[in-house]
């Protein structure tokens, strides 16, 4: 299915089966997600299934809309580390906050202000 999937949205000259993924991610330690599955309105979606994660995974979304993916949901019902899109958003804009302007950012502010204006959205919906 995953296999499938990919290849629809893609051009791919190599696609491997949803049977050799598992076998694959059963040996790696980082799981990421780059696409926009599961990111809103398609919250219901999920790159992998629920098997395919394991307790011993760290599971990044780089999705932050939702803030907690239906996969860092899973991961975390797993015992995986699960890490949102929202950090890599608010280190993407420290980091350009520090180049741009040569100070070090309020992290931990940047990031407060980043869920609060999420969870904002979220109920004007």
């Amino acid at each position: 299915m995953l296999a499938k999937l990919l290849q629809s949205r893609i051009d791919a000259k190599i696609v491997i089966p949803d049977d050799e993924i598992e076998n694959i991610i059963k040996e790696v330690d980082i799981i990421a997600n780059a696409t926009p599955v599961g990111m809103y309105p398609n919250i219901h979606e999920c790159p992998l299934p629920e098997t395919f994660i394991l307790k011993d995974h760290i599971v990044f979304d780089v999705v932050y809309n939702p803030i907690e993916t239906k996969l860092l949901k899973l991961a975390r019902k797993k015992g995986a580390v699960a890490v949102s899109g929202v950090d890599m958003l608010v280190y993407q804009g420290a980091a350009t906050v520090r180049i741009w302007l040569n100070v070090d950012p309020p992290i931990e502010k940047m990031r407060k202000v980043v869920i609060n204006k999420l969870r904002g959205w979220y109920n004007q919906s």
